[in-house]
């Protein structure tokens, strides 16, 4: 059975989906396609590779898929009773449960495994006390190593989640009770909604619905930060403004608002043979950005060399400290102007600092810069001939639509 596959869908960034697509080429050699739905993309793995999709940066979340149903709403003059009988029934018609299960739990091994080392590194290095019981990855002091799902009984927790997108006569709190009793009918889990074992997802979309296994249990953006300011960007949105960017090898880059140092961290991470340089005129974001950095460093995790290639100084981004034409790439989350900062300082800021950049960047350089005050930007980039602007990207983020130019 561990020569078969499995069908996985990840969520990831509305917009960057492409940038996902083509990462699983690249880490895993595999072909991924967009999802149905944005932000969503869908592949096959075999079961024994399973562990691998921690190597996937751009995602947040990953599912293994039990069932996937396409016409299964598609009778219209059904109640809402029926629709809700249909649903306490799906568990226990065609799904692939056991070969779902196994993933699940090899999955949930090596996590365990995973938070362990790094716990250990922790103790070792710091002299602290990590708390033995609880991990952003899930309980990993519980071994699942003898643990048949199948027949486990109430040895196992769950609880089932729903979402839905369309027009329905019933509600995804609907979905998830009659669900759930099917699934608990079929396997006699126990009911947890906060510390269970195991997450059964239902995605209505329309007419079709695909019931799946949640293997993650944070969100994979929230990795390498420690220490979090108050716009502080997620790991996988670091990862798709350097992808975009087109880091090659021994690269220079230069975050110049770096706050907590997101992009630079992630780009360490991420792009081992180039070099990061980050700052920021608040003197608690360099604080936070070097603190997330040396925590990095103590627990040495993902890490294949003694210490990661970085620097964070203490700037002013209209006169940086850095020679002309020493930068390969500029890559930085510019302030909204909500929290903070302010729209009638963006017309402001951004000419000058877009002069700043084309300053130490080198000749065909390149830069990637996020924001949600587009006509700022596209008013700055008028003002600054240096720079062509080859593409605006919309993406969301956290609800937010904003352009990555």
């Amino acid at each position: 059975m561990e020569e078969e596959t499995v069908d996985i869908f990840c969520s990831c960034i509305p917009g960057f989906e492409s940038i996902s697509v083509k990462e699983c080429k690249q880490r895993l050699n595999i072909n991924a396609s967009k999802g149905a739905v944005r932000g969503h993309i869908s592949l096959q793995i075999l079961i024994k590779d399973i562990c691998r999709l921690v190597e996937l940066r751009s995602v947040h979340h990953y599912w293994v898929v039990v069932d996937e149903v396409e016409h299964f709403l598609d009778d219209h003059s059904l109640s809402k009773d029926e629709i809700c009988s249909k649903f306490y029934g799906m568990p226990a018609k065609n799904a692939k449960w056991e070969k779902a299960l196994q993933t699940w739990k090899l999955f949930k091994v090596f996590k365990n495994e995973q938070n362990f080392e790094v716990k250990n590194v922790a103790e070792t290095d710091d002299n602290t006390n990590v708390d033995s019981t609880t991990n952003k990855d899930g309980y990993y002091n519980k071994s699942y190593d003898d643990v048949d799902p199948i027949s486990a009984g109430d040895a196992l927790s769950f609880r089932v989640t729903a979402t839905r997108t369309g027009t329905h006569v019933f509600c995804s709190g609907d979905v998830a009770i009659h669900l759930g009793a099917g699934v608990n009918e079929l396997f006699h889990w126990k009911v947890d909604l906060t510390k269970y074992d195991i997450e059964v997802c239902s995605f209505v979309r329309d007419d079709s619905v695909i019931l799946a296994i949640q293997l993650t249990r944070g969100s994979q953006s929230l990795r390498n930060i420690t220490h979090f300011g108050p716009t502080t960007l997620k790991a996988n949105i670091s990862y798709c403004l350097l992808e975009l960017a087109g880091i090659e090898r021994g690269d220079v880059v230069c975050d110049p608002m770096c706050g907590g140092g997101s992009i630079s961290i992630e780009g360490c991470m991420s792009f081992a043979q180039s070099f990061h340089i980050c700052g920021d005129n608040h003197e608690v974001a360099v604080q936070y950005a070097q603190a997330n950095f040396e925590d990095i460093n103590k627990t040495k995790k993902n890490i294949t060399f003694s210490t990661l290639p970085y620097t964070v100084i203490r700037w002013d981004v209209f006169q940086l400290p850095l020679r002309t034409g020493s930068i390969d790439r500029v890559i930085t989350d510019l302030p909204f102007g909500k929290k903070i900062g302010s729209k009638e300082r963006n017309v402001f800021l951004y000419p000058i600092a877009l002069e700043e950049m084309a300053r130490i960047c080198r000749p065909s350089g390149k830069a990637v810069l996020l924001t949600q005050h587009k006509q700022a930007l596209k008013k700055a980039l008028r003002k600054v001939s240096w720079w062509k602007l080859r593409e605006c990207r919309p993406i969301n983020m956290g609800g937010l639509n904003v352009s990555v130019f």
